[in-house]
């Protein structure tokens, strides 16, 4: 028996290890595709790797029902946490899509404005390197399994801390998407730390979370950002309200703020993700880290302005 590991489920997770025990010391074979198709689309998994393996394991509820209805057998954790290789009932979305299609929408299940084709957003997602869009494509699928709908998403908070360090500005930031029904708030649904030693920008942080933003399609929805630094938090405000603005990174965050329906500023000192982001930053800065990215900003916004 052979089982195509779906990107997401890990050996250390809860999935894998319910197979396990559903499989009772059965011989099986497993081919994870995050280590041998990473990146690999949905419907290539279903058109290109199923027909030969006929077994799927993943957590992502949309590919699972699209599994199902192609005639394969899938295996998931159910709402109850219970090993599952039935439709999940309260999911939509099963047709597999074309190939062209699928890419065109960057694997997001849900429907517009999620999907949408603004060509802002398109600009701020190029100027990420190829390894940070595939992490932003991966959150996105991580974003629409969880939700499974864009009418489920309530609002978005984005917590920065940061911090000025050996002359250059150092930053992290994390973002929680809350959901209108009984759902659980979705906890660093993105997390990201950016270090600017060319212009140490105060705003650069800033900048750095909201292409993240943007690169999860997540604008459309109420935006409350809280910020560690005063100072920051004071130009934000100023930036918003004012008509002009004189920086080129200052003029890309205003587009920023300007193509968001609603935003609003609030002051950060304390709280869960203001001790985690404070925490990792202190070691960053004396330790270095893969996940610690060093951009020049004043660059990025520039070639953003000329679009």
């Amino acid at each position: 028996m052979q089982f195509i590991i779906d990107e997401g489920v890990t050996k250390s997770s809860a999935t894998y290890k319910a197979v396990l025990r559903w499989l009772a010391g059965r011989e099986a074979f497993y081919i994870f595709v995050s280590k041998e198709h990473r990146g690999i689309s949905d419907t290539d998994i279903i058109e290109k790797l199923l027909p030969l393996s006929k077994n799927l394991v993943t957590k992502d509820r949309i590919l699972h029902n699209r599994a199902i209805a192609m005639g394969f057998n899938s295996l998931i954790l159910d709402e109850y946490g219970t090993l599952t290789n039935q439709k999940i009932s309260y999911v939509s979305g099963t047709r597999a899509l074309p190939l062209s299609l699928e890419k065109d929408l960057q694997v997001s299940a849900m429907p517009n404005p999620y999907r949408e084709n603004c060509p802002f957003t398109n600009i701020l997602v190029n100027t990420l390197s190829q390894k940070n869009i595939e992490r932003m494509r991966l959150k996105r699928k991580r974003i629409c399994s969880y939700f499974n709908d864009e009418s489920n998403i309530k609002s978005v908070e984005i917590t920065i801390v940061s911090e000025a360090h050996s002359g250059a500005e150092i930053g992290g930031y994390t973002i929680q998407i809350n959901a209108k029904n009984a759902l659980k708030p979705l906890k660093n649904a993105s997390v990201g730390y950016c270090l600017d030693e060319t212009t140490a920008h105060i705003l650069s942080p800033v900048m750095f979370a909201l292409t993240h933003l943007y690169s999860l399609y997540l604008k459309h929805v109420p935006i409350t950002i809280y910020l560690s630094s005063p100072d920051a938090l004071e130009r934000c405000q100023k930036i918003k309200m004012s008509d002009q603005e004189e920086g080129s990174i200052e003029r890309v965050i205003k587009l920023m703020f300007n193509h968001i329906p609603k935003i609003e500023f609030k002051p950060c000192l304390k709280g869960f993700f203001y001790d985690h982001l404070q925490n990792k930053l202190n070691q960053i800065k004396y330790e270095w880290t893969n996940d610690l990215v060093i951009l020049d900003f004043q660059l990025i916004a520039e070639l953003i302005l000329k679009n």
